[in-house]
């Protein structure tokens, strides 16, 4: 059986408190947990295919990590795969180590890549009963705003129809599979697992998912003939939304108020400044740029 996961990211600490915000006391503890899950599913014989970004740290750390996991292994290289240039690093670990691959698997192609492929090799492939013969499994994305990004394209794509030579439209194929290790709970899975899991999640996804993202989006406020753009994180976009709208207010004609007030009323506003930095609303980089 071959298995694929993506970002594992062993050893990396920063994880836990950033980013993905996976949870664990240390990363001492997220690597026992990530080795404990990848062998419950994952035989001596089975293939893994390691979608980038396998372990944070020097050739040693890998190749302690390594020797405990079960299976071939094989690694398709990511971004932040250092432990490949030391040394100390042994490559026997993996059977091959590339960027970029192309494989069969149960009589379908797989495109495998560290970075999301939007037109893939073979992404038009269908069989006789309409199904696709081609999957782009990808990593790199993490479950961040750019996934939710890819989402949208991926969707998009989808809902476009293709005249085609049976002299028919039919909607576009657009199958890429995000392997991050959280969505299956660091387990690896089959592409039968992935394809399943893939499409449930992606039916779950939601606008309001993208606020624990903590991605900024962008604001025009208008100012007589001038534009001012104002970067907000999700987070706070949301909740000044919220609290525009019960005044009545778009959150850009909120915003607009917001710098009329700092500048026909100063003393008002700076003491409003200073409320803010108690309760957090923003940081000092953000009223700084406000003030």
């Amino acid at each position: 059986m071959r298995y694929y996961i993506a970002d594992l990211h062993f050893n990396h600490g920063n994880m836990n408190k950033n980013m993905d915000k996976r949870g664990f006391e240390s990363a001492e503890a997220m690597n026992e947990y990530m080795i404990k899950q990848w062998n419950s599913k994952v035989k001596t014989g089975d293939e893994v295919v390691v979608l980038g970004d396998f372990c944070f740290g020097s050739g040693k750390v890998a190749n302690k990590i390594l020797a405990r996991l079960r299976g071939k292994k094989y690694l398709i290289v990511g971004n932040h795969d250092r432990f490949l240039k030391d040394k100390e690093f042994e490559p026997e670990w993996f059977k091959w180590i590339e960027h970029y691959k192309e494989l069969n698997d149960d009589n379908r192609k797989v495109i495998l890549s560290h970075y999301p492929i939007f037109c893939y090799n073979g992404q038009y492939r269908k069989d006789v009963g309409d199904n696709p013969l081609v999957y782009m499994l990808y990593g790199h994305v993490h479950n961040t705003f750019d996934e939710y990004l890819l989402n949208d394209f991926i969707q998009r794509t989808r809902d476009y129809k293709r005249f085609e030579r049976d002299k028919e439209y039919h909607n576009i194929p657009c199958n890429m599979i995000n392997c991050f290790c959280q969505f299956s709970d660091y387990v690896p899975l089959s592409l039968d697992e992935w394809i399943a899991l893939d499409k449930n999640r992606r039916r779950n996804m939601d606008i309001e998912d993208m606020i624990k993202t903590g991605q900024a989006l962008d604001i025009d406020v208008s100012f007589g003939d001038g534009v001012m753009k104002v970067a907000l994180p999700t987070e706070k976009y949301y909740r000044l939304k919220d609290a525009f709208a019960e005044q009545g207010l778009t959150i850009e004609e909120g915003l607009k108020r917001f710098v009329e007030w700092s500048v026909e009323k100063p003393v008002e506003f700076k003491a409003w400044v200073e409320e803010c930095k108690k309760e957090g609303y923003f940081s000092e980089m953000e009223l700084k740029a406000w003030t």
